[in-house]
Order: structure tokens, then C-alpha cells, then sequence
């Protein structure tokens, strides 16, 4: 099945392809009438935006990545589960990257995107924090804080004196 283009559209109302765009991308003026009957042949005909395209476009991809060793322990499930719902929530997608301490893998995310990063997860020592900020990141929150933070903030205590 051939996938429906906004050409495709434009075609079957008599339309120029930047009115489509127009009512789709809800930019510019288009009058209330067009518009709905733009919206409504989309539907009919079953047009899916891109993904891709929209990325290339504008310069944004709606994705966020979730960088994680494990996802087994319960805090990190529940907390890629409110990611995932609240990302969904904002028109975003959650990609799971799951590795155990593989910097390498940061070191190339942070040379590609142009968006802070947010490093999470198994930070635990003085050494690992560094190396994350060296990498780019914009900021970390160290691990074990939740489960332990007695221990974390006493080594992070030592480490500076």
C-alpha cells in the first residue's frame, strides 16, 4: 500500500502542496474551510505524517534517550515508566539505550545532539562524575543517592576535602 503524501492531498482537493503543509504543520494562513477540508481528506485518506521528514525539517527529532544499565530494579523501571508517559504526553518518543558504564556510547550521543544531557544512573564515585561532566554533559545526578545517601554524600565529602 502506497504511503499518502501531502502532494497526494493537494491533488485530490485542487490545492497547492504548501496549503497542505500549511494545515498540517498548523503554520501560516489558511482559511477555516480549507482547513477542515484538508484535515479531513488527510484522515479519509489515511496520511501519517513522517517522522523523519519532520525531524529533517524542523531541526527536531521528539526523542529523548534514556541511557541505563539496568532496568530490572524497580526505581529505574518506575522512573522509564513516568518518562515514557509523560514524553508520550508531550509528543515525544523515549529510545532505550542500555549498557553497562559504557562511555564511549555517552561520548558519542553528546557529539551528535545539540541538546543538553541529563546523566542518571550508577554515578557513584567522585571519578564517574567526572567523567561524564568532561564528556559534555550538562549536569549528573549521582547514583545511590536514592538508596544509599549516607554512603554517597560521605564519599563525595572525602573526595573534595
Amino acid at each position: 500500500m502506497k504511503n499518502v503524501t501531502r502532494k497526494d492531498i493537494a491533488e485530490k482537493l485542487g490545492v497547492s502542496v504548501s496549503v497542505v503543509s500549511r494545515v498540517i504543520n498548523n503554520s501560516g494562513y489558511v482559511s477555516k474551510e480549507k482547513r477542515e477540508k484538508v484535515l479531513k481528506a488527510a484522515k479519509e485518506m489515511g496520511y501519517v505524517q513522517n517522522p523523519v521528514a519532520m525531524a529533517l525539517q524542523q531541526n527536531k527529532t521528539k526523542q529523548l534517550l534514556f541511557f541505563c544499565e539496568d532496568l530490572t530494579s524497580t526505581y529505574y523501571n518506575q522512573m522509564y515508566h513516568g518518562m515514557v508517559r509523560a514524553a508520550k504526553e508531550r509528543g515525544y518518543h523515549v529510545l532505550t539505550v542500555m549498557d553497562e558504564n559504557d562511555f564511549e556510547i555517552l561520548r558519542t550521543i553528546l557529539s551528535k545532539v545539540k541538546h543538553p544531557v541529563i546523566a542518571e544512573g550508577n554515578i557513584n564515585t567522585p571519578a564517574k562524575l567526572k567523567r561524564v561532566l568532561e564528556l559534555g554533559a550538562f549536569c549528573a545526578v549521582v547514583g545511590s543517592a536514592i538508596t544509599r545517601p549516607q554512603l554517597i554524600t560521605k564519599s563525595f565529602a572525602n573526595a573534595i576535602k
